[in-house]
């Protein structure tokens, strides 16, 4: 499912385009502090057409640690949704998903990248894909693609992860790339945005 060489040949289309055919980028939504630990829920939205997953892949860390990601699920600590049954673990758990579930319902898969699925950090280049090809995993305007729960108060980090998704009934891949952000600022972004409202106070 992971199309490395094709992204390869693409890259530099990618990161020069601005817009993708449908793909409007991810974004962060925080839930909030549960159970100790910073919630957020990573969406990949679109334009409203009828557009179906396939995949997630070559995840990449570019600024922060995943250091203190946690986990919460009957595995002891993986990525992979199928091991979060109860909702208070699904509650503050970090997992990928294919469909914007976890559990049984969560139809998806840890490409090989990934290799066991465990530990706080997604491994450079890893993805998911959906686990049950043909299962027709809507996106509608925006769908989970993946939850991460962080220590309370952690740094945090960025990442950058392209998405392969199709118009539903036809065979052929689209894909988009974009980037998302999770935790606090780290002390010289703060610092930087402390010092842009001071200059807005300043001119007024």
């Amino acid at each position: 499912m992971k199309s490395v060489s094709l992204l390869a040949t693409g890259m530099t289309a990618l990161v020069a385009t601005s817009a993708f055919a449908g793909f409007d980028g991810f974004s962060v939504v925080s839930a909030g502090n549960i159970g100790g630990r910073d919630v957020y829920r990573v969406y990949a939205n679109t334009s409203g057409g009828n557009y179906t997953f396939l995949n997630c892949f070559n995840h990449q860390t570019t600024a922060g640690s995943q250091a203190d990601v946690l986990h919460n699920d009957f595995a002891g600590g993986s990525w992979n949704p199928n091991f979060t049954f109860l909702p208070d673990q699904a509650a503050n758990d970090s997992y990928a998903t294919a469909s914007g579930l976890s559990g049984a319902l969560a139809d998806t898969s840890l490409d090989p990248s990934f290799g066991s699925g465990a530990g706080s950090a997604i491994p450079h280049n890893a993805g998911w894909y959906d686990g049950s090809p043909g299962t027709a995993n809507a996106m509608g305007s925006s769908l989970m693609v993946m939850q991460v729960a962080l220590a309370s108060g952690s740094g945090g980090y960025s990442a950058n992860l392209t998405i392969g998704y199709k118009v539903a009934g036809t065979t052929t891949a689209l894909f988009g790339y974009g980037s998302y952000s999770v935790g606090v600022p780290a002390p010289g972004a703060m610092a930087l945005l402390g010092l842009a409202g001071f200059a807005g106070r300043r001119r007024r």
